[in-house]
């Protein structure tokens, strides 16, 4: 047993490791990543520590490998990649349990610092004289980074757990590399803090916040079509697609690309990686994303589809793993985090600490439980 327990912290070190190399963006490395299903899976049957752990994390994004089997006959180069994307972090999670082990994030930590500092490096070579901007409102700075998302994971954790300086330290990070989602994500956590422990269990059902998620897609699609055009310029003193960041013109060229009914899409959509090949046919390039995996949910799967998929995704065991699956569908609304390896691969590893820390609360409370008096 005792080695089984040393093997999955050393898969850790190794994902966590490769996972740092390929973020450098160096040539061919960079790649590693999508090969560490293999990699990982043939270690951990070296170390026999390989089970079947099919759990209420991983359960949503089985589902979207599942429902995108049925368009396999007409998949392209998009399609291919959309899942290959999901089953690579996917699989890792599946045939390995992390809960079982104490996993040390400082090493995490230092790991997606030492890349920033990697990324700092090259932006500041390539400035040449020119002056740092730095606006939250206007999304702007130098050191942009989609590191952003796996810090304020981390800052969300620390500050879940009541660990003030990490979280603090993180959510620097989380400011030099600016993504606006990442800041709400993370005030959305510090805000679940506040809620009394009494009407957590009502607040954070997955039936109140699937629900409230529904209405905000539906909002998004609206918002998409324009109709909120005036109410945010009269707000904001800008147009929604500037606001936006060009998102409202990429949603409203995805929908209209597919001819979006909503009875058409109620029970399944246009199929896996539709999407961006939609996109790529409009604008003529490639790698365009929609930059709101809800809504490419939607679309590519249906409206059927997209309520099991945010009702699997929050219905989790503990307070803190509903705020974390909160925190990761604030993401999911206004980014592709759901293709980014950093991204989910850091939310699997908290989210396996925080079942260790339950199962271990639970065996504490029982061992220590009173014995009854006859």
């Amino acid at each position: 047993m005792l080695k089984n327990i040393k093997a999955e912290k050393k898969i850790y070190y190794i994902i966590t490791t490769l996972l740092g190399v390929a973020l450098l963006g160096i040539p061919l490395a960079r790649y590693v990543v999508y090969f560490l299903p293999v990699i990982v899976i043939f270690i951990a049957l070296l170390f026999r520590c390989l089970t079947f752990n099919f759990n209420r994390v991983v359960a949503p994004f089985i589902l979207i490998i599942l429902v995108s089997l049925p368009t396999a006959y007409e998949y392209d180069i998009n399609s291919i990649k959309k899942l290959l994307f999901v089953t690579a972090y996917s699989s890792i999670f599946l045939f390995i349990d992390f809960s079982k082990v104490k996993i040390n994030f400082h090493y995490y930590g230092a790991v997606l610092f030492t890349v920033l500092l990697w990324e700092v490096g090259i932006s500041y070579l390539g400035m040449h004289e020119q002056v740092i901007k730095y606006s939250i409102i206007d999304s702007k700075s130098i050191f942009e980074s989609t590191l952003a998302f796996p810090f304020a994971m981390l800052c969300s954790y620390y500050i879940l757990q009541s660990r003030w300086l990490l979280s603090f330290v993180h959510f620097i990070m989380v400011a030099i590399t600016l993504k606006r989602i990442a800041l709400i994500a993370i005030l959305i956590t510090l805000l679940s803090r506040l809620v009394p422990r009494k009407v957590r269990n009502i607040i954070f059902s997955p039936y109140i916040i699937t629900s409230l998620s529904i209405i905000l897609t539906s909002i998004t699609i609206y918002f998409a079509y324009g109709g909120l055009d005036d109410q945010v310029s009269e707000i904001f003193n800008r147009s929604a697609n500037e606001l936006s960041q060009g998102r409202q013109l990429l949603w409203n060229r995805a929908l209209t690309g597919v001819d979006y009914e909503f009875m058409d899409y109620l029970f399944y959509g246009s199929g896996v990686g539709n999407v961006a090949t939609v996109l790529e046919d409009h604008y003529g390039g490639s790698r365009i994303l929609l930059h709101n995996d809800i809504l490419v949910i939607l679309i590519e799967y249906g409206f059927i589809i997209l309520i099991f998929f945010l009702f699997l995704l929050l219905n989790q065991k503990t307070f803190e793993q509903k705020v974390m699956a909160l925190a990761l569908l604030t993401l999911l609304f206004t980014d592709n985090v759901i293709i980014y390896q950093h991204v989910m691969i850091t939310y699997f590893f908290i989210q396996s600490q925080f079942t260790r820390e339950n199962y271990m609360k639970r065996l504490h409370n029982k061992q220590h439980k009173p014995a009854s008096v006859k």
